[in-house]
């Protein structure tokens, strides 16, 4: 916190440069400013004025992003980046990744002394990310952080602080969710009702009816067009396996340990683990999963679902992702809405009998900056990135300008932006301003789930948003929170950074697919991990546990 006297001294300095600009009349539009409807703690801290960073030399940024070419499209028509771009005298280039590729470039861009200056990926508390601080390849953030408030308060969170390096932080996270709780439509399962009610299935309460489901889906024609062409479920990429063993091994999908037999182990070590290969082994031999699924990359998954060629698809079921879904069920042929089509499902339940549903820590990714960003970059960075996280920049990312795109009644929002012709709902930010998709994720992941009801309702529509929240209603009711141990998970030793930087996906996909036993196969698995560090990992953990007094 300043003391008081620096406070004076700030508020004298600002003002002469209100002063000058006036007088200069190089001030710069506070269109879209203002404070976030839902903030009334003052969490969060106003970005300083674009006239007190007057930075006379203009900086090129480049940045690493899923779909990154995508956001800068119209750059002489987009508002919001010709704003960002002259508030902070910067021009953004994009460096394209795709969520099948985005880690194998990142290692091969930063190999190869070519990294961006900024990207976004999962790397904390992995061999690569401590691999590249001994390497230099990425730099540390500076140790004060003052003039940069927002920044600071997201680094002074209490989970926030252990992730230090030396006593160095070297990433950002990008925070996601206010609570571990708002987790809960991350990973879920879309399903096909009027299939259900087609083939007088009922709603499956156990793996065997869910398995038997996907086989109607896949061999009783669902569609009715009189050809084996439909398969029971398919995934977004091959990633999302790891809701489908939510049943049984949850803390796969957010990277959790377990406490087991007296001692902490990675989910990959737990005997659930087995349990979990078996029970997708079965949905891969019966013809109930896609026999594609190891292929699939980037839409295909949702490209399946949408052509009335998958039952049901394991993804998120956020509102924005069942937007997406409707957008691309809208571009072939279906005698019922989308809305009307479809129901949420909980993954089937534990063999301890309760149902899980996703949490995870505050953030699941971060941004890193390359060590060749000198410090005055990085001061334009963190400048940049201390305004995304205010709460203007907050209402600038998700709603637009004010004034044009939506305005103010009382603390509520009413969103002005013009209807699209094709779905009759209201275009969406990034519809108008392409560059949001990437000013809006880059220094949070910022979810649709926080914007305001009225406004979700103008841009997604009445059914989509109330199926969305029955759903998470019910899964808030009747399914519990993945059992976490944040500290744990959130530990780093030398050894476990290996272990969890493996891509044990590539494993998990060999067993399932394969004709050997399963517990066999993992039982070879694991002496190959074992190579790598797994019980060094394991006993690491363990005694660090018990030095910082964490009980299970």
């Amino acid at each position: 916190m300043f003391k008081k006297s620096s406070r004076s001294m700030i508020a004298l300095i600002l003002m002469l440069s209100t002063l000058l600009a006036a007088c200069s009349g190089g001030g710069n539009s506070n269109e879209g400013s203002g404070g976030d409807p839902k903030e009334t703690d003052g969490a969060q801290t106003e970005a300083p004025s674009s006239e007190a960073q007057n930075d006379s030399k203009k900086l090129e940024i480049s940045i690493g992003m899923w779909d990154a070419d995508k956001a800068f499209v119209n750059r002489e028509q987009d508002e919001m980046l010709k704003k960002i771009e002259t508030d902070y005298n910067v021009k953004l280039t994009p460096k394209n990744v795709s969520w099948t590729d985005y880690q194998e470039k990142f290692r091969l861009w930063g190999a190869a002394d070519e990294l961006p200056d900024i990207i976004a990926t999962d790397m904390y508390n992995t061999a690569t990310y401590n691999q590249w601080i001994d390497q230099g390849i990425i730099r540390a953030l500076p140790d004060d952080l003052s003039a940069y408030p927002n920044v600071q308060k997201v680094m002074e969170q209490p989970d926030i602080q252990p992730l230090k390096v030396d006593g160095k932080f070297y990433m950002i996270p990008r925070l996601t969710f206010d609570s571990t709780e708002d987790w809960v439509m991350e990973r879920g399962l879309m399903v096909r009702k009027d299939w259900m009610e087609e083939l007088g299935i009922q709603t499956p309460k156990t793996f065997e009816e869910y398995k038997q489901m996907f086989k109607k889906f896949a061999e009783a024609d669902p569609d009715g067009n009189n050809k084996n062409d439909t398969v029971g479920v398919t995934l977004r990429t091959p990633t999302f396996l790891d809701a489908a063993l939510i049943g049984t091994i949850p803390q796969y999908s957010n990277e959790g340990w377990l406490y087991e037999d007296g001692s902490w182990m990675p989910h990959v070590a737990s005997k659930n683990m087995i349990e979990g290969l078996k029970q997708l082994r079965d949905l891969y031999d019966s013809g109930a999963l896609d026999k594609d699924f190891p292929l699939l990359k980037n839409d295909d998954g949702s490209e399946k679902f949408a052509q009335n060629k998958a039952g049901a698809f394991f993804s998120q079921i956020s509102i924005s992702k069942l937007k997406n879904m409707k957008d691309l069920w809208s571009k072939y042929e279906h005698d019922v809405a989308f809305e009307d089509a479809i129901e949420i499902l909980p993954i089937w339940p534990h063999s301890d009998g309760n149902t899980y549903r996703f949490v995870q820590t505050s953030f699941w990714s971060e941004s890193y900056f390359s060590a060749k960003v000198d410090d005055e970059k990085m001061d334009r960075i963190l400048k940049l990135y201390d305004f995304l996280l205010s709460p203007e920049g907050d209402k600038l990312s998700r709603y637009g300008f004010e004034g044009k795109d939506y305005k103010m009644d009382g603390d509520k929002v009413v969103a002005t932006r013009p209807i699209d012709d094709k779905t009759g709902l209201m275009k969406n930010v990034k519809d108008i301003y392409p560059s949001q998709q990437i000013i809006a994720m880059l220094a949070k992941w910022r979810e649709d789930t926080y914007l305001d009801d009225s406004v979700k309702r103008t841009q997604f529509g009445d059914k989509l948003v109330d199926l969305t929240d029955a759903a998470y209603a019910k899964l808030m009711a009747e399914a519990k929170p993945i059992p976490t141990a944040f500290d744990i998970k959130l530990m780093s030793t030398p050894a476990k950074d290996k272990v969890m930087g493996i891509k044990f996906i590539d494993d998990i996909i060999k067993v399932v697919i394969a004709k050997e036993d399963p517990a066999k196969m993992w039982a070879e698995v694991l002496k190959g991990y074992e190579t790598k560090g797994l019980k060094d990992a394991i006993k690491e953990v363990n005694e660090k546990a018990a030095e910082m007094g964490i009980q299970p």
